[in-house]
C-alpha cells in the first residue's frame, strides 16, 4: 500500500477521508505501477487535497478479491477491471452505474472513443465502467527469424499464418507461443476465430454456444496448432504470464507470440526491439470493404464501487486519470492505448507498431459478449481449451475429443 502525496488543505479545514484504488498489474514489476501511479496520484492530491490509498492487485487474484469484497461489503471506492467484467459484476451488484450527472462530471461519454465505450457495460443500459487503459490482440514475429527464413512477411490468413510457423519450427525454435493456461486470453482468441467464421459464444436467446460448427472449428485449429500442426510450443502450454511469452520471444525460442499490446512494455523492460508486429490474420482474405473482428475490444476500466461513501472524490479521481495528460503519461508507461482521440496524432504514439495496435482497436475490434455471465463463461471456456492444449502437448487429439470438450463446458454453463 502506498499513500499518494499529502493532503493540500489549511489546518482549519478537515480533510476529506483518503479514496481506496484498487489497480491491476499493468507494468512488467509490480514496484513498476507503484512507481508510476505515485506520481500521478501525488499531483491529483495536490491538486484536490484528496489522498489516494492505491494497492496493486495481479490480474489473477483481482476478481477473487471483488468477489471476497462482494459478500464482506467491504470493497475500495474505485477500481480497475477487465472491461469484459462490466456487465457480470455490475449484474452481481458490485458496480456503480454511470448516469448522466456522474459521466457529465468526467467530461461526458464524448471524450472517450466509441470502440471503447462499447465494452463498458450492458446493452440497452447506462455505463457501469468507464475507459481508462486500452488493448487490442496482434501477432509479434522475430524480424531476424522471418529474414533467415525467407519469409517475406506476417501472415494475413490462419492458413497462411500455420504454413509460415512450420517454415519457421526448426529443432531450436517454434514458430508460435501463446499462454495456453492464460484462461482469458484463450477465451479471447476463441471468440474471435469464432466471429469471423460467424459464430457467436451465445446464441440469441442468451444460452451458452460452443457446441456449434464455428466455435468447433475455431477451438479446433487453436488445439491443431499444439497437435497435429506441431507449431506451437509444449512447454509454454502451461505458461500464465506474459513474461514468458515475451522471454521466449527475445531468447529466440519462438519466431511468433499472439499477446496483447500490453506485451510492448514486457519487451521493452527486457531490452529486446528487433520485432515486428501486424494485425492477427482471419479466416478469409481481407479485402478493402471488409473488416473482419481481429481483435476483442480490450483494456482495462475504472468502476466506482456501489456502497462507496465518497462518489464525489471518486469521480474526481476518475476524471483524472482520464484527462488527456494523464491518459499520455500512463500509456505511454504501461504500453497500452489512449482510449480518448484528442491524442490520435499526438507524438508520444507514433511508433508504427502502436499505429498498429491503434488501427486494430479502433476499426477491426468487437467486444466480447455483454451477458452476466460473461466472466464465467471466459473461465469454463477458458479452461476447457487449456485442458485440450495440455492433452495436444501429448499428441494430437480426433475430432470428436474437441467437440467432446466444448459439449461438457456448454452443459457446465447451464449449472449454477
Amino acid at each position: 500500500m502506498l499513500a499518494a502525496g499529502l493532503a493540500a488543505c489549511s489546518s482549519d479545514e478537515e480533510a476529506p477521508d483518503p479514496l481506496t484504488f484498487w489497480s491491476v498489474t499493468m507494468a512488467p514489476h509490480p514496484v513498476d505501477d507503484e512507481r508510476i501511479l505515485d506520481r500521478t496520484l501525488s499531483e491529483f492530491t495536490e491538486a484536490t487535497g484528496v489522498e489516494v490509498e492505491v494497492e496493486v492487485i495481479d490480474w489473477l487474484d483481482l476478481y477473487p478479491r471483488i468477489e471476497v469484497a462482494l459478500s464482506s461489503g467491504e470493497g475500495p471506492d474505485v477500481l480497475t477491471i477487465g472491461n469484459t467484467w462490466s456487465v457480470p459484476l455490475s449484474a452481481a451488484g458490485a458496480l456503480m452505474p454511470w448516469d448522466d450527472e456522474a459521466l457529465s462530471a468526467i467530461g461526458g461519454p464524448e471524450r472517450f472513443r466509441p470502440t471503447a465505450l462499447d465494452a463498458s457495460g450492458p446493452e440497452g443500459g447506462p455505463p457501469t465502467s468507464v475507459p481508462y487503459l486500452g488493448q487490442s490482440y496482434g501477432l509479434y514475429y522475430d524480424r531476424e527469424a522471418f529474414e533467415e527464413a525467407g519469409v517475406a512477411g506476417p501472415p494475413t490468413t490462419w492458413e497462411e499464418f500455420v504454413g509460415v510457423a512450420r517454415q519457421l519450427t526448426d529443432r531450436q525454435r517454434w514458430g508460435v507461443a501463446l499462454a495456453g493456461a492464460e484462461w482469458t486470453s484463450n477465451a479471447h482468441l476463441a471468440f474471435l476465430l469464432s466471429a469471423q467464421n460467424g459464430g457467436a459464444l451465445f446464441d440469441k436467446k442468451g444460452a451458452p454456444s460452443f457446441d456449434t460448427d464455428p466455435v468447433r472449428r475455431a477451438v479446433g485449429s487453436m488445439v491443431a496448432w499444439m497437435g497435429s500442426d506441431g507449431i506451437l510450443d509444449p512447454e509454454l502450454a502451461g505458461a500464465d504470464r506474459v513474461r514468458d511469452l515475451a522471454a521466449s520471444l527475445v531468447d529466440g525460442e519462438v519466431a511468433m507470440i499472439i499477446a496483447t499490446s500490453g506485451m510492448r512494455s514486457n519487451l521493452a523492460d527486457l531490452e529486446y526491439d528487433d520485432y515486428g508486429v501486424a494485425p492477427l490474420p482471419t479466416s478469409v482474405p481481407a479485402n478493402e470493404e471488409d473488416r473482419p473482428v481481429r481483435s476483442i475490444v480490450g483494456g482495462t476500466n475504472l468502476a466506482l464501487w456501489s456502497q462507496t461513501d465518497q462518489r464525489d472524490e471518486a469521480l474526481q479521481l476518475v476524471e483524472h486519470l482520464t484527462t488527456t495528460d494523464t491518459q499520455r503519461e500512463l500509456n505511454q508507461a504501461f504500453g497500452t492505448l489512449p482510449v480518448v482521440p484528442e491524442l490520435d496524432g499526438d507524438p508520444a504514439f507514433e511508433d508504427e507498431r502502436l499505429q498498429t495496435f491503434l488501427s486494430v482497436y479502433r476499426d477491426a475490434s468487437a467486444p466480447m459478449p455483454a451477458h452476466p455471465d460473461e466472466g464465467r463463461m471466459e473461465a469454463v471456456l477458458g479452461q476447457t481449451i487449456g485442458t485440450l492444449w495440455e492433452r495436444a502437448a501429448e499428441g494430437p487429439l480426433a475430432p470428436t475429443d474437441v467437440q467432446t470438450a466444448l459439449a461438457e463446458a456448454e452443459q457446465a454453463m447451464a449449472t449454477p
